[in-house]
């Protein structure tokens, strides 16, 4: 239900910002209420993320699984597809929050270690209103990449949009074809994917990268613009976090890191962990 009421959200807020309707309508999830867990929206492991950039580039290039002959119209979209994927992947931004940037949203940015990243002002009429969101370094290139093969540039036009200028309102028929062609359509509980699979994702990786801690808590949700309780409740897989490999790398970290406390807590909570799982594995031997 909680994929649904988000998916209507995303539908009146376009309508209603196209004027197409008075005001917003009040959606609700009545399973919500009546105590029934929200079911979280299948995610990408980074294996399964690395598949599927490396099919886009394959079937950008026209040698997709089933291609025959692919022309320069379809080549177009399909490049606007994976600049689209790869936004999502590496901000954690909403949809419908990347589908209505405008080029006067983005600025170019410079860390303290000379860097370059892009601070993205999400427009006020989505669903949580203005914030800004700072990508990953390596963004700025696909970004730079995504102006090229556009061409509107100028401050008021459309981040993704055809080559008319018009913006694109989404993939809804071209993604499910794609992700069935590399396999990743369905994830191991036969979930079905959909674009907001990468928020997951780009939430998961962070976690990974950052560790299980208050701080990457707090990051996350000033970035993708909801709560600390969200984030846990849908957006990260009980589970993911309990792998023996980030239980370590999570440890590692914290180590490195020494004058966090948050990340002291979190390392010495891991060590526990680590300890009591190959504790019951020498008991099972």
């Amino acid at each position: 239900m909680d994929m649904e009421q988000s998916a209507l959200r995303e539908i009146f807020g376009w309508a209603n910002s196209m004027k197409l309707i008075a005001h917003m309508p009040i959606i609700e999830n009545t399973f919500a209420r009546q105590g029934i867990a929200a079911k979280r929206r299948p995610s990408f492991s980074h294996a399964e993320y690395m598949r599927l950039q490396d099919y886009m580039q394959r079937w950008v290039d026209g040698w997709g699984v089933n291609d025959e002959r692919v022309n320069s119209a379809h080549k177009y979209n399909r490049q606007l597809l994976k600049f689209y994927l790869t936004w999502l992947a590496e901000t954690g931004m909403r949809t419908g929050e990347v589908l209505q940037l405008k080029h006067r949203d983005i600025a170019v940015k410079t860390s303290d270690k000379g860097q370059q990243y892009l601070e993205i002002i999400v427009p006020k009429n989505t669903k949580t209103g203005t914030r800004i969101v700072r990508s990953h370094y390596f963004l700025n290139v696909h970004y730079q990449q995504l102006c090229k093969l556009t061409g509107h540039t100028e401050a008021g036009d459309w981040v993704f949009c055809d080559r008319n200028g018009k913006r694109n309102n989404g993939f809804y028929k071209t993604l499910p074809k794609m992700l069935e062609e590399a396999g990743l359509l369905y994830d191991e509980n036969g979930d079905r994917r959909t674009a907001y699979s990468l928020r997951h994702y780009y939430a998961e990786e962070r976690f990974r990268d950052m560790g299980y801690n208050l701080a990457t808590y707090d990051m996350l949700a000033e970035n993708m613009g909801t709560s600390r309780k969200q984030i846990d409740d849908h957006y990260v897989r009980k589970g993911m976090l309990m792998d023996v490999d980030v239980l370590l790398s999570t440890e590692g970290r914290a180590v490195q890191r020494g004058a966090a406390a948050t990340g002291a807590t979190e390392a010495d909570r891991a060590r526990r962990k680590l300890d009591a799982m190959q504790a019951a594995a020498k008991r099972r031997r």
